[in-house]
C-alpha cells in the first residue's frame, strides 16, 4: 500500500517503500494528493472546489486542463486505481489504495485509541510546506494544521486521565505534559495538565510547564498568566513537600555546607586563599552573624526569595567599592568587566560566561568512534533546475562543512543511486557493528518569487524518528548568498542538535536507575529555565531554580552515589550560582566564591569514583582559572592557582583531546600570560574541538586575540569577519573590527569607518560596552591624526558615569596614540599595580610595544 506521512515530515512511499519521486518534487500535486486524501477514503471533493483552491489564477478551462493533467500525473504514479473520479464533479482516493498518518491519527481518536493517536502525530502538518500561488490552500492548511494539533493536544489529555486513572503515572504525567505543549498558549489546557501533575506528585514537572508559559507569554504577549494559574502554583509551591523530597531539600542545603569544607580540603592552601584573598578585598560588616551550616542554608533561602536584609554568609547588602562594584554594574547577559591583561580577551569571557556555561559540552557524550552522520540529497520542491541546482549545492557544501568537523564522519548518500538504494548502507557494509550514533540529515528546498527556504532535519536512522528540524528563510534573488546562508545555518544547526543528542543518550546510558535519570533530567530542566531567566535579568529568580536544581542532584547522588554524571552536573549547577551571586546586588563575591569552591568539590568527588574522567578535570581548571580572574589577589598566590588550573586542563586534553572548553580556558591563561603564539593554538584547538558548538562565540573571541597578538593580522581578519557574521547583534564583533582598525593601517577614512563600525553595533545609550568601544574608536582618531577629537572622545568617557579602572588599558593606548607615553606608562602602572597577575600579559601585548623598557 502506498504511505503518505506528513506530521513531523514529509514521505511518500509505494509498496515496496521507495520514495515516488516525481510527485513529492512537484509542491502543487503533492498539495491536491494530500487535500484528497485529508477527505477521508472512499469520499469524495468537488471539482470547483479543488479548482478555485490551487488554481484561483486561471480561467475555469485553463484551470480544469491543469487538474486533468495533474490527475493523470497522479495516476500514473500512483497507480490508476488510486485516484477515482465520478463523472466531472468529483473526485478522489479509493479506499484501501493510500494509508495517510494524519488520517489514521482522526480515525485513532474517534476510536478511543488514544496511544495510537499520539505515536501518529509525530509534528507539524506538512512541516515548512508551502503553495506561494495558491492562497486559498494555504489558509486550508493553516486550519488543518491547527486542528491536528488541537486534536493531539486533546487525545493527549484524554490518554493522561485515563492512564491516571489506571494508576500509571509514568504515562499519565508524560501525556499531561505533551497535551499542554501541544496547547500552545490556551493557558487553560496548560492548567489542568499543572493540576493533574501536582496531584500525581510530579511538582517538579507542573513548574516546568508552568516556567514555560510565564516565558512564552512574557516574550511573545508581554503579559503574565491569569491569577487563576498563578493561585494554582502558589497553592502548589506553599503545600507541604511529600517527605522524600523535604529530605532531598534538606539533604541539598547540608550538602552544600559540608561541601564546602570538603572544597577547602581539596584544594588544600588554594582554596583557603581564595576565601583570604575575597576576605581582604570584601570588608565584612560588622554585624554579619556567624556563618554556620544552617545559616548558609537560612540566608540562601532568604536572597534566593529577594528578600532584603542580611544574607548570611552569601554577601550583605553592602560588599565594599572596589572593581566588584564596578564590575556588577552590567546585566541580562552577565556582563561583567574584569580587564586582564589585554582588554578585549577578559572582558569578553565574562561578558558571556554564562553563556558559555549553560550547557555541559556536548563532548561529554563522546567516547570512541564519533557518531555517523549519513547526507541525504535535499529535495527540491518545485519542477525547477536551478532550484534543483541549489538544492544539490547545499547537499555539497553542507557535507563538505561537516565533514570538517572532526568528531564527525560524515557519509553523502549518492545522488545518483538507483531509487531505493542504499548507498550509504552499502558503503558501510562489512565495518564492525561499533555501536555508534547514526543520524540522518534530511532536507529540502522551496522558492515562492525572491522567498527561497529550506527546512533541515535530524533523524535518528535506527528508529527514523526525527531529533528536530530547522527552517532557514531568506528573501533574496542572489542564489549563491543563499547557497552560502542555508549550508552556514544548518550546519550549525546539525551539531549543536547532535550535541544534545548525544549528550542525553550518554547521561540515560551511565545508569540503569530509571528514576534517576528522569531526576537528573528535571535537574537539568531547571537549570536551563535558570538561564532563561538569568537572560531576562531575573536573577533572583533564576538563584531560586538553582537551588531546586541543586537539591534534585543532591537527592539523586543519595540514590546513585557512584554515578558520575549529577556530581558533575552539580559542579556546573554550582558555577552557575556563583554568576547568580556576581550578578545580585543581595550577595557578591564572597557568595560567588563560595559556589565556587563548591564547584571545585563536587569535581573532586567526581575525581575520585573516576580519577581519569575528563569532565571532571576539565571544570575543575575552568573553576580555578576563574578563581584568579573574578578576584584581585597577589601575584605569587595567582601563579600558584593558574599552575593547578594549567596541570588539570592539560590531564583533560591528555584524557580527551576533545574537551573543547578545557582548551578554551588553557587560551585564555596562556594569552593572559603573554604567550600568545600557544594561547593561538590553544584556540585552534578549541575550535576544533568543538563539534557541537557549546561555545562559538568565545572560541572565536580567542581566536581573534591570539592571532592578532601574534601579530597575524589576516587570520584575526578572517576569524573577526566571521565573528560578526555570526553573531551580529552582538558587541563583540565591533570591537574585533575596531582592534584591527586601532592598530591597523590608517587612512583619512578610518575615523569615519570607525563611528560607523558603532553605529552598525547598535548598542543602546549606556550600555556597558560602550566606553570599551568608544576609547578603540579615540585610538583610530588619534593615529589618523585627529588629535582633538581623540582628546573629546577620552574626556567624555572619563566624565561619564560607567568610566572605571578597568578601561586603563584602553586608555592608555589612546594615550600613546597622542604620542603621550608617559601618561600611558603611568595608566599602566597603576593597572597593574591593583592587579600583579596581569603585569606579564599587559607588557606583552603589541599594544604597548612602545612602552616595553
Amino acid at each position: 500500500m502506498l504511505r503518505l506521512i506528513t506530521l513531523g515530515g514529509i514521505e511518500l512511499t509505494d509498496a515496496a517503500g521507495r520514495p515516488v519521486e516525481s510527485i513529492l518534487k512537484r509542491p502543487k500535486r503533492l498539495a491536491l494528493l494530500t487535500y484528497l486524501a485529508m477527505v477521508g477514503e472512499g469520499s469524495l471533493r468537488s471539482r470547483d472546489t479543488v479548482l478555485g483552491l490551487f488554481w484561483p489564477e486561471h480561467d475555469q478551462a485553463r484551470a480544469r486542463q491543469s487538474l486533468n493533467q495533474a490527475l493523470y500525473v497522479l495516476r500514473g504514479a500512483l497507480g490508476r486505481n488510486v485516484v477515482v473520479s465520478i463523472g466531472n464533479d468529483q473526485i478522489g482516493l479509493a479506499s484501501g489504495g493510500l494509508w495517510c498518518d494524519a488520517v489514521a491519527l482522526r480515525a485513532a481518536e474517534r476510536s478511543g485509541d488514544h496511544r495510537s493517536a499520539q505515536a501518529h502525530y509525530r509534528g507539524e502538518f506538512l512541516p515548512g510546506f508551502f503553495l506561494g500561488d495558491s492562497p486559498d490552500f494555504e489558509r486550508w492548511l493553516d486550519t488543518e494544521r491547527a486542528t491536528l494539533r488541537r486534536l493531539a493536544s486533546s487525545s493527549a489529555w484524554k490518554l493522561a486521565t485515563e492512564a491516571a486513572a489506571a494508576g500509571d503515572v509514568e504515562v499519565a504525567a508524560e501525556s499531561a505534559v505533551r497535551s499542554a505543549e501541544l496547547a500552545l498558549r490556551e493557558e487553560a489546557a496548560v492548567r489542568r495538565a499543572i493540576e493533574l501533575l501536582d496531584g500525581l506528585g510530579e511538582r517538579a514537572r507542573a513548574l516546568d510547564l508552568y516556567r514555560e508559559l510565564e516565558a512564552e507569554l512574557a516574550e511573545d504577549l508581554e503579559t503574565t498568566p491569569s491569577p487563576e494559574t498563578q493561585r494554582v502554583v502558589a497553592e502548589m509551591r506553599q503545600r507541604q513537600p511529600s517527605e522524600e523530597v523535604a529530605r532531598a531539600v534538606a539533604a541539598g542545603r547540608s550538602r552544600g555546607a559540608g561541601e564546602q569544607v570538603a572544597g577547602v580540603k581539596a584544594v588544600g592552601s588554594v582554596a583557603s586563599e581564595l576565601a583570604g584573598e575575597a576576605a581582604a578585598a570584601e570588608p565584612t560588616r560588622p554585624e554579619r552573624r556567624h556563618e554556620t551550616a544552617a545559616g548558609r542554608a537560612e540566608s540562601e533561602a532568604a536572597g534566593a526569595a529577594g528578600v532584603a536584609g542580611e544574607a548570611g554568609a552569601g554577601g550583605g547588602t553592602t560588599v565594599g567599592r572596589g572593581w566588584w562594584r564596578d564590575a556588577l554594574r552590567g546585566r541580562r547577559l552577565g556582563v561583567v568587566f574584569a580587564l586582564g591583561a589585554t582588554t578585549i580577551a577578559i572582558a569578553i569571557a565574562l561578558t558571556y560566561a554564562w553563556a558559555r556555561t549553560a550547557e555541559p559540552s556536548g563532548a561529554d557524550a563522546v567516547t570512541g568512534a564519533p557518531p555517523r552522520l549519513q547526507v541525504e540529497p535535499f529535495d527540491a520542491y518545485a519542477a525547477d533546475d536551478r532550484l534543483t541546482d541549489i538544492a544539490g549545492a547545499i547537499t555539497a557544501a553542507l557535507a563538505a562543512r561537516l565533514a570538517e568537523v572532526g568528531a564527525l564522519e560524515v557519509l553523502l548518500v549518492d545522488p545518483g543511486a538507483a531509487p531505493g538504494a542504499d548507498s550509504v548502507a552499502l558503503a558501510v557494509a562489512g565495518r564492525p557493528n561499533d555501536g555508534r550514533a547514526w543520524f540522518i540529515v534530511r532536507g529540502r528546498v522551496l522558492r515562492d518569487g525572491d522567498r527561497m527556504r529550506a527546512v533541515v532535519s535530524l533523524i535518528d536512522r535506527p528508529t527514523g524518528q526525527v531529533i528536530g528540524s530547522a527552517t532557514i528563510e531568506r528573501i533574496t534573488s542572489d542564489p549563491i548568498a543563499f547557497v552560502d546562508e542555508a549550508t552556514h545555518d544548518a550546519a550549525r544547526f546539525t551539531r549543536a542538535a547532535v550535541g544534545r543528542e548525544l549528550r542525553e543518550r550518554a547521561w540515560r546510558a551511565s545508569t540503569r536507575d530509571r528514576e534517576a535519570w528522569r531526576m537528573l533530567e528535571r535537574a537539568e530542566a531547571d537549570r536551563r529555565e535558570a538561564r532563561a531567566l538569568f537572560d531576562r535579568g531575573a536573577t533572583d529568580a533564576a538563584r531560586v531554580v538553582l537551588v531546586e536544581a541543586d537539591s534534585l542532584l543532591a537527592l539523586t547522588e543519595d540514590r546513585a552515589p557512584e554515578w558520575i554524571a549529577p556530581i558533575v552536573l552539580r559542579a556546573h549547577v554550582a558555577r552557575e550560582r556563583m554568576w547568580t551571586s556576581l550578578m545580585s546586588p543581595t550577595f557578591g563575591p564572597q557568595a560567588a566564591l563560595r559556589f565556587l569552591g563548591e564547584g571545585v568539590a563536587h569535581a573532586d568527588r567526581a575525581l575520585a569514583i573516576d580519577s581519569t574522567d575528563a569532565r571532571a578535570r576539565e571544570l575543575k581548571g575552568v573553576l580555578l582559572h576563574w578563581s584568579v580572574v573574578l578576584q584581585p589577589m597577589a601575584a605569587d598566590s595567582a601563579t600558584r592557582i593558574m599552575r593547578l588550573a594549567e596541570a588539570e586542563l592539560r590531564a583533560a586534553v591528555a584524557e580527551d583531546p576533545k574537551r573543547a572548553e578545557a582548551w578554551s580556558t588553557l587560551s585564555a591563561m596562556l594569552y593572559h600570560l603573554g604567550r600568545y603564539d600557544e594561547a593561538y593554538y590553544a584556540a585552534q584547538k578549541a575550535y576544533d574541538a568543538d563539534a557541537y558548538l557549546d561555545q562559538p562565540q568565545e572560541i572565536l573571541v580567542k581566536l581573534f586575540n591570539g592571532a592578532f597578538e601574534a601579530g597575524d593580522d589576516a587570520a584575526a581578519r578572517r576569524w573577526c569577519m566571521d565573528l560578526r557574521e555570526r553573531f551580529p547583534g552582538n558587541p563583540t564583533g565591533a570591537l574585533c573590527a575596531l582592534t584591527l582598525l586601532a592598530w591597523g593601517e590608517t587612512s583619512d577614512r578610518a575615523g569615519a569607518e570607525a563611528w560607523r563600525i558603532i553605529e552598525r553595533a547598535g548598542l543602546p545609550s549606556g550600555h556597558p560596552f560602550m566606553p570599551h568601544l568608544e576609547l578603540l574608536v579615540g585610538t583610530v582618531l588619534a593615529r589618523a591624526g585627529e588629535a582633538d577629537s581623540a582628546e573629546a572622545v577620552l574626556q567624555r568617557v572619563r566624565g561619564g558615569a560607567s568610566w572605571n579602572s578597568q578601561l586603563l588599558p584602553l586608555e592608555a593606548s589612546l594615550h600613546l596614540a597622542l604620542d603621550q607615553p608617559d601618561s600611558a606608562a603611568a595608566l599602566l602602572r597603576q593597572y597593574v599595580d591593583e592587579r600583579p597577575s596581569t603585569r606579564h600579559g599587559t607588557l606583552a601585548s603589541r599594544r604597548f610595544e612602545a612602552l616595553r623598557e
